[in-house]
This record gives structure tokens, sequence and C-alpha cells, in this order.
């Protein structure tokens, strides 16, 4: 699975604010006050951001998944077992029942990344609709 996890777009937008702090020559008392609580929240913003890294690169226990796995393969098992008149119906239940096995499967899969992946993917759309509202 590691090959195949896509991070959501990078983000240019902490480097660039990293490079407008540099810039930044206080030259109050007042202005240096400012300036501490700006690098007290960037800071912030930093440890947050590699925090989310950190979770975007973690998995699932396997023993979560044996048992996923496990379930489903008894499961399908269990209606193999299972007598049916038609044999037609009997294939098809067993069908459906392994489509939804495979589809929860699925959705552990894709919440097991929260900040990765095709569906549920964290991208600055929103932040960008917020900079445009407020005419930045």
């Amino acid at each position: 699975m590691p090959g195949t996890r896509r991070i959501c777009p990078p983000i240019k937008a902490a480097g660039e604010l990293w490079t407008a702090l540099r810039q930044i020559v206080p030259r109050n008392l007042h202005e240096q006050a400012l300036f501490s609580k700006i690098l007290k929240h960037a800071n912030n913003l930093a440890q947050d951001r590699v925090k989310l890294r950190l979770i975007a690169q973690s998995d699932l226990p396997e023993v979560l998944w044996v048992v996923v796995v496990l379930g489903g393969v008894i499961t399908l098992g269990m209606t193999a077992m299972m007598g049916h008149e038609n044999v037609r119906q009997h294939v098809s239940l067993a069908v459906l029942l392994a489509l939804v096995i495979g589809g929860a499967i699925h959705v552990i899969v894709s919440l097991n990344f929260p900040f990765t992946g095709e569906y549920f993917c964290i991208n600055p759309d929103g932040y960008n609709y917020l900079i445009e509202q407020a005419g930045w």
C-alpha cells in the first residue's frame, strides 16, 4: 500500500511564510511584541503541520487487518456452506455479500490515510476562497 498513497498537493505557503517572516525587522517595542506573537503562532503552525504529516503516514495496526480480512473470508465461507434451492440465487447473494465486504474494506483503506488519497484529500480550496473574499 505505501506505493499507492498519494499525498495532497503540497502547499508552498509555509515556505513563503517563513521567508516573509525572516525579512521582518521590528522597529519598536510594540512591533517587537507583535512579532514575537507572530513567531509563536508560526511555530505552532509548523508543529501542527509536522503532526499532520506524521498522521498522514501512519497505518492501521496489522491485527485490525487480520480481523477484517479473516472476518470477510469466514462470512463468505459460511454463505457457501448454506444450502439454497436455486444455485443462481445462492451465487448472486454470495457475490453481493462479497461486494459489501469489499466496499467496507475499501472504505477502511480510504479512511486509513485521512490526509492522503483521492477521496479524502484535504486541499486548500476553502482557504483560497476565504482569501479571495477578504481581498488579500
